[in-house]
């Protein structure tokens, strides 16, 4: 074998020797020479004259570094706030209670649980409207006979929150009971007019 062979076939191993820990670590840099006789050298120390050259493994495309990123922390979502749905009914007067001689009834609403701060309050007694931000009214003047009210309770944005249901009460005048026994039977009703002799009885 010649001198030359001998030559191109050291330098081959020199590079397969030199380029494997390069294939291991991905890339590397040798220096290429050519002598006099037309020969080429790598080797991984520099000479004059030498041709720098950076020599990878085939698979020497690195892959791009992966990239971490951690969980997005989400803002905590604050709970909507709850919507303020009472429970409400009408406390006084009590259905079908009876007022003896007064003018002046107290209506007074019971709200659970307990009103908020904005609450407008309408009250309804007989047909017209009262509006109030408290759960006590005063009706005055009150005439005798039967009455209803009813009251719806708005909450801050306007919106219905609750709504009583409709309560009768009445107002009667105290010289009606002289009128009853006590056992509470109707006074017996006055005698009739004497009837003339000869006028036939019906």
């Amino acid at each position: 074998m010649s001198r030359r062979a001998l030559s191109v076939i050291a330098t081959v191993w020199l590079a397969a020797w030199v380029g494997l820990p390069c294939a291991l670590a991905g890339t590397t840099t040798l220096y290429r020479t050519v002598d006099a006789n037309g020969v080429v050298q790598y080797s991984d120390t520099p000479s004059p004259g030498a041709q720098k050259v950076s020599v990878g493994s085939p698979n020497s495309s690195a892959s791009p570094a992966p990239t971490y990123s951690s969980p997005q922390s989400k803002s905590p979502v604050a709970p909507a706030a709850d919507t303020y749905r009472p429970i409400c009914d009408i406390a006084e007067p009590k259905p079908e209670q009876v007022y003896f001689d007064t003018q002046s009834v107290a209506v007074t609403l019971h709200i659970e649980p307990a009103p908020q701060p904005g609450l407008r309050t309408v009250l309804t007694f007989d047909g017209n409207d009262i509006e109030g931000t408290g759960p006590s009214f005063m009706l005055n003047p009150v005439d005798r006979g039967a009455h209803t009210v009813t009251a719806v309770v708005h909450d801050a944005a306007g919106g219905v929150a609750c709504e009583t249901p409709n309560v009768t009460f009445y107002v009667r005048d105290a010289s009606l009971l002289q009128s009853t026994h006590g056992n509470g039977q109707a006074a017996p009703a006055a005698p009739g007019v004497p009837v003339a002799p000869g006028v036939p009885h019906n």
